[in-house]
Parts: C-alpha cells; sequence; structure tokens
C-alpha cells in the first residue's frame, strides 16, 4: 500500500513538471505580465519586499485609500513567495517561475484528489481540464493570488468528505486547521472556505439529520490563528469586510462606481462558449444527478453538486464567480461519470450506443472536436492572445512616462490620473511619486464619498461635481476653475497622466484650456499635463 501511495506522489510530481512546462513557455512568450493591472502591483510589492529584506512592508502608496489610514498587505504570503523568487531570478523570469509554479501546482493538485477518490484515468481528465475553456485557461496564467484559492478550496473540500479510516481524526483536523490558518495568512478570500462547510453541513443534514461542527471549529481557529498573526490583523479584517461585503453591496444597489469588469456579468453566449467543453458535461451530469438515486444518495455528491451549482450561478452574475466553478464543476462532472459508470444504468445507455451508432466512428469524431475546439483554445491563449498584447506599446509607453515623472516631480508628490486601474503598472515603473487611488475605486469611495465623485465625475465626464448626478448649478467657466482648484487642493496633484483618447471630455479640456494646464509629456499614447499656477 505504501509502495502505491508513493508512486501516485511521483505521478503527481510529473504532472507538475508537464504543466509548470507549458504554463513557463507561455509567460515567456509573452512581453512582461499577462495582464496590464494587478499583476504589476503584486511583482512591484513582492520585488520591494526582497530588495529591503522588510518582510512586512507596506508604504501609503496611494494617498486616498486604506494604505494611507489603515496600512496592511492582504496579500501577504502570496507576496512573500513571489519575493523569494524575485530575489533568486529578478522581477520578470522570478515571477513568472512563481505564477508556473503555482499553475503547475493546482494541477498536480487536482490529479491527486481524483486519484484519492479511485477516479479512473485521471490525467486524461486533468488535461481536459486545461483544455476545457478559454477563459479558465487564460485566469490561469494571470499572475495573481487567486490560484492560492483555486489550490485550496479543493484540497479543503477533499478533506471534508473523506471518510476518517483508522486513527485519522487528529490529522484531518490539524490539516482542516493548517489549511485555513495558511489561506488565510497568503490570501483575502479565505471566508470561502466558511462556504464550503455550509455546503457541507446541509448535505450532512439531509443524508444523516445531523451536523458535525468539528469543521466549523478547526477551521474557525485557523482563521483566527492567522488573523492574529497577520502583521496588521484589525486593518486586514477591514479590507476583507469592504472587499466582500461592502464592494459587492454598493454594486449590487446601484452605486456606479467603474468597479473593474470581473464584478460584471458575461453574455451568456460568450460565457457558454469561452466554457463549451464543460458547459456540456455539467448539464449532462447535473441531469444524471437528479435522475439516478445511486447518485444523488451519496453524501459528496450532494456536496459537490450544491458547491458547483452555486458557483455556476454566482459566474452567470460575477464573471469573476467561473475561477471556482470550473474547478468544482470539473469534480462533480468527473465524480458523477465515474459513479454512473458503475451502475446497470450505463450498461443500458452502452447497450443503446451499440445498437444504433458505431462506437469508432463516434469516438473518432468525439474526440476531433475535442481537439480542435482545445487547439482553438491554445491558439488563442498561447499565440493570438500573446501577439497582440506583445504588440501593445500602452506597457512601454507607459514606462516612459512614469520615467520622466521620476526625473522632473518631487518625491513622493500625488499624480492625478484619470483611470484608477492605470495605479499598477504606474506604481511598477514609478514608487517616487504616490498616486490616488487604486485595486478598487470602492476604496476611495469608502475613503470619502464627496472626493470619489469628484474624482470620477473629473475623470470621465471633465466636469466638477461632488455628487452623482449632475451639478447643474455650475456654470462652465466656474467648472474649469473648480477642476484645477480640486487637482491642486483636493487632491493636492500638480501633475496629470492620462491615455490620449480624444474621446474623453477630460482629454480635451485639458488641450484647449491652454492657460491653466500645459502639455509637458506627450509621446502619443499617454500624457502628462502641468497646472499653471
Amino acid at each position: 500500500m505504501k509502495d502505491l501511495r508513493d508512486n501516485f506522489y511521483w505521478r503527481a510530481i510529473l504532472v507538475f513538471i508537464v504543466f509548470f512546462s507549458i504554463f513557463f513557455l507561455g509567460h515567456l512568450l509573452k512581453e512582461g505580465f499577462w495582464s496590464i493591472d494587478d499583476p504589476y502591483y503584486h511583482a512591484k510589492h513582492s520585488a520591494l519586499i526582497a530588495q529591503t529584506g522588510d518582510l512586512t512592508l507596506v508604504e501609503p502608496w496611494l494617498e486616498f485609500h486604506f494604505l494611507n489610514y489603515a496600512p496592511n498587505d492582504p496579500w501577504w504570503g502570496f507576496h512573500l513567495w513571489q519575493a523569494v523568487f524575485i530575489y533568486f531570478f529578478g522581477v520578470f523570469l522570478g515571477v513568472k517561475i512563481s505564477a508556473a509554479a503555482l499553475t503547475g501546482l493546482f494541477f498536480a493538485v487536482f490529479y491527486l484528489i481524483l486519484k484519492k477518490f479511485s477516479v479512473r484515468h485521471p490525467f486524461v481528465w486533468v488535461c481536459l481540464v486545461f483544455i476545457s475553456s478559454n477563459y479558465f485557461q487564460f485566469r490561469m496564467f494571470l499572475e495573481r493570488p487567486q490560484i492560492l484559492g483555486l489550490i485550496i478550496l479543493p484540497v479543503f473540500s477533499y478533506l471534508l468528505v473523506n471518510p476518517i479510516r483508522n486513527n485519522g481524526v487528529k490529522k484531518k483536523y490539524f490539516l482542516i486547521f493548517f489549511l485555513a490558518f495558511f489561506f488565510t495568512l497568503a490570501y483575502h478570500f479565505f471566508l470561502s472556505l466558511f462556504l464550503l462547510i455550509f455546503f457541507y453541513s446541509l448535505a450532512e443534514y439531509y443524508q444523516a439529520r445531523r451536523i458535525d461542527l468539528k469543521p466549523f471549529i478547526f477551521t474557525g481557529l485557523g482563521i483566527i490563528t492567522g488573523i492574529l498573526l497577520h502583521p496588521n490583523s484589525l486593518n486586514y479584517l477591514f479590507v476583507v469586510f469592504v472587499h466582500f461585503v461592502e464592494v459587492l453591496y454598493l454594486k449590487f444597489i446601484g452605486v456606479n462606481l467603474g468597479v473593474g469588469i470581473e464584478l460584471y456579468p458575461s453574455l451568456l453566449p460568450e460565457f457558454i462558449f469561452s466554457n463549451f467543453l464543460i458547459f456540456v458535461p455539467f448539464c449532462l451530469a447535473v441531469v444524471l444527478f437528479l435522475a439516478v438515486r445511486q447518485i444523488n444518495e451519496d453524501r459528496k455528491m450532494i456536496f459537490y453538486f450544491l458547491v458547483s451549482v452555486f458557483w455556476f450561478l454566482v459566474s452567470l452574475v460575477v464573471i469573476r464567480g467561473t475561477d471556482f466553478w470550473i474547478p468544482f464543476g470539473w469534480l462533480f462532472v468527473i465524480l458523477v461519470f465515474e459513479k454512473f459508470s458503475r451502475t446497470d444504468d450505463w450498461l443500458c445507455v452502452k447497450d443503446f450506443f451499440r445498437r444504433y451508432l458505431n462506437l469508432k466512428i463516434a469516438g473518432f469524431f468525439f474526440f476531433a472536436f475535442i481537439l480542435f475546439a482545445s487547439f482553438f483554445n491554445i491558439a488563442e491563449n498561447f499565440f493570438l492572445r500573446t501577439w497582440e498584447c506583445n504588440k501593445n506599446l500602452f506597457v512601454r509607453h507607459m514606462a516612459d512616462a512614469n520615467s520622466w515623472l521620476k526625473e522632473n516631480t518631487p518625491a513622493d508628490s500625488v499624480i492625478f490620473y484619470d483611470d484608477w486601474s492605470f495605479w499598477p503598472i504606474m506604481f511598477f515603473h514609478n514608487d517616487h511619486n504616490r498616486y490616488l487611488t487604486g485595486m478598487d475605486p470602492t476604496f476611495l469611495y469608502e475613503y470619502n464619498s464627496e472626493i470619489s465623485w469628484v474624482w470620477k465625475n473629473i475623470s470621465h465626464k471633465g466636469i466638477y461635481c461632488d455628487k452623482p448626478e449632475l451639478c447643474l448649478e455650475i456654470s462652465p467657466r466656474d467648472n474649469i476653475k473648480l477642476i484645477k482648484a480640486a487637482i491642486r487642493e483636493t487632491f493636492n496633484s500638480s501633475y496629470i497622466l492620462l491615455k490620449n483618447d480624444q474621446r474623453r471630455p477630460f482629454v480635451n479640456l485639458l488641450a484647449t484650456d491652454r492657460k491653466d494646464f500645459a502639455r509637458v509629456f506627450d509621446n502619443g499614447t499617454i500624457l502628462v499635463y502641468k497646472i499653471i499656477p
């Protein structure tokens, strides 16, 4: 038995090597990082930790933000992980290696979970997970901490449903405690562990009319320990609240702050097209689960049904939910098909197909379709998206603009910009200056709602107004004076950086008002203006 387990782990290591190599090659093909926003912030924060040796480094890089009044690092463990690789390999190569390592670890862990569930041909299923979703494949390339959740949550789910054998009680609950503790230190999405416990408790109560509180207790102890050992415990809890309560609350009550695209739904045809190779088997698995008693009476199957359907529904409302629907959806699909293949109903289905279809020809066309769909996904992410991103000069032009700012502005002076998503790339190339807001516009709103509307209205509409509706009482002449005064006095900025997009009213206002704003930098893509006293 020990030799068999060792063989499992050696195979998992081979799976890690295979997918690490694939994703590392994809990272090497890409100039810079796979996204122009968050990865640059995470890379910079990790690089500063590596350079300074300060493992808890947090500074007020953002002026109107929790970094200025409640400093903490919600991704502390992730930044430490990246800092190790950056220390040895430099910023870009170190981040690419660390990201590929985490992705390889995800597939190796997924393989091990399938082996633990005694699923046949686990490597084939793992490969299908890799090729099944264009969206998920792209998300796995991003150098961001969500990959930690994709690794930890499936492992945690396995520990919940794994029956205790012999003297494994202490080991199981120690692992639950450790996962909760580590997740809390590494990534602020740790509350999702309670979501899994909730669904497991529902499945347990439905089947046995009882609930075991041990998973909740040990998870809670792990989270509390992680929070207490976090460098900025209370500030950390505050940011968790804003991220997972206030952001969603403001969005769903209709306060339009211009949050990231990840919090908006995808069009249904686009959603199905991007995830077609999991959408079809997932729907079939749901039908089988509801129809076959041998499947829907299994507590494990009930649990994965509830979790996967929950994340599927979240994905239809918030596209980022797809990150977690894909792995849990595949776990549900694989376990349903595995369970169904051991029932008498499966023999009837096989007999039906043998009677009316040539299985060899049907199998050939099925695998041809899978290969075609997977080639399309891989070609888009590895080649088309990489080629388009490498051709885009925005990152280089932004680097040039921030080099100019470093050389021509005082240290720690605040730069005004009209797009909150610019902050990561600006911060990456220039920590000489300070900035207005970033990570999410909700943090500026939470800091001061009036200032938030002033910034949003100036940036998006080229008007001064401290409320969401238009300030009709302000004349056009007074509007220009108020904009200039707000940038200089409210935001304490003398320099304005923005993209050269003539469709934006603020760009046109700065270009026409030459007595108040002087253009001091222009590389065709990025403009920098200085306010004339």
